[in-house]
């Protein structure tokens, strides 16, 4: 957030705080804030999670991570939009495990329409040389996704 508006979405909808947790993730020995900005973006079933983390030194906040990942759910579920998805027993979304953040969303490839991702794919971030870095990345098909490649028709 900038003096109390949200950055500019790619899509048009509504835009809330879901929630702020609190790591050391650096290890200089003060928390860092992981700030979750959920939107529910209208008529096109994507929700959308934008995850932010800030340092505070020196009276000063300063963003150090930046993210987004989004789901699609389907025609008639409710959104998830203002809740947690870490409560939500959702395969998508961040986690801080062991020190690291892991996000985990839907992915694309060659050939995917922009409406139906076949893939879920889980980054895992640590802080390595004053910035976050790729630990790991790990891309498997979606089981709720539109299916294998292969047995599209």
């Amino acid at each position: 957030m900038r003096q109390g508006t949200v950055p500019e979405s790619r899509c048009y909808g509504i835009t809330k705080v879901v929630s702020i947790h609190y790591h050391d993730f650096d290890g200089d020995g003060q928390e860092e804030a992981l700030v979750v900005l959920g939107t529910n973006c209208q008529a096109s079933c994507w929700y959308i999670e934008n995850y932010y983390v800030y340092s505070y030194h020196g009276g000063r906040g300063k963003l150090i991570f930046q993210e987004s990942q989004g789901y699609r759910y389907k025609l008639g579920e409710p959104a998830d939009f203002g809740k947690d998805v870490w409560t939500l027993g959702r395969p998508y979304g961040v986690s801080i495990n062991r020190g690291r953040l892991q996000i985990t969303g839907l992915a694309h490839d060659d050939g995917d329409a922009n409406c139906c991702p076949r893939f879920r794919e889980r980054t895992v971030y640590g802080w390595e040389r004053n910035r976050f870095a790729v630990i790991a990345r790990k891309r498997s098909l979606d089981p709720n996704g539109p299916g294998d490649p292969l047995t599209r028709q």
